[in-house]
């Protein structure tokens, strides 16, 4: 695939609703259960290359830590979920730009709140964003794929991980910086399911994050 670097995402660790369990935790041992970290993504994407050996090194300190990955929704189901559970910081939620900053700017009417329903623990990291295309189409440089719509508006598509995610953000913007409308978007649950696609040669043209 051939890459042209864009944007920059950042995932951070989140509680639920951390804040009414402190008195909780200053008079018991923590952790006495299995803690439960949610990832708002199907498996084999960045969040689950960032939390999956997160949950593994964190083992020392709490113990055995169960991954569940809630796909949907650009990350929203999975935070509305996490926003959901018992207040009693046995749920981790990995949160990032789509479900903490694009999803309040965004959604008409938001399931949860992301300032008052979580308790931001810890950044994680940050990463890059990149267009990338199948090696079978005819353009390698991005000057080229420009080229490419403008001659042929509404031919190609490009997917990103869902509507509403950063992914799908990145390719707007691409699309209004470069003038070049006639170019269709494809969401899906997830990045792993936009790479699997992309790499089948089923879309022509993906935004993915830099794992």
């Amino acid at each position: 695939m051939t890459f042209t670097k864009r944007m920059v995402f950042s995932a951070f660790v989140t509680a639920a609703a951390l804040l009414p369990m402190h008195n909780a935790l200053a008079q018991a041992k923590y952790p006495e259960q299995t803690i439960k970290l949610i990832i708002p993504f199907p498996a084999g994407g960045l969040f689950d290359a960032v939390g999956r050996p997160l949950a593994e090194r964190l083992k020392n300190h709490l113990g055995t830590i169960v991954v569940e990955n809630i796909g949907g929704a650009a990350s929203r189901r999975g935070a509305d979920i996490a926003a959901k559970s018992e207040p009693n910081g046995y749920t981790l939620f990995l949160a990032g730009n789509g479900s903490h900053l694009v999803a309040p700017l965004a959604a008409a009417k938001l399931s949860y709140d992301p300032v008052k329903d979580f308790e931001p623990i810890s950044l994680i990291g940050t990463t890059g964003m990149a267009i990338a295309v199948h090696p079978g189409q005819p353009f390698r440089k991005l000057s080229e794929v420009i080229e490419f719509i403008q001659k042929n508006p509404g031919k190609l598509s490009f997917g990103s991980a869902g509507t509403g995610s950063m992914t799908h953000l990145t390719g707007e913007m691409f699309k209004l910086r470069a003038a070049v409308p006639g170019i269709v978007h494809v969401p899906y649950t997830g990045g792993a399911p936009q790479v699997t696609d992309l790499l089948g040669g089923h879309i022509p043209l993906g935004v993915i994050t830099m794992t």
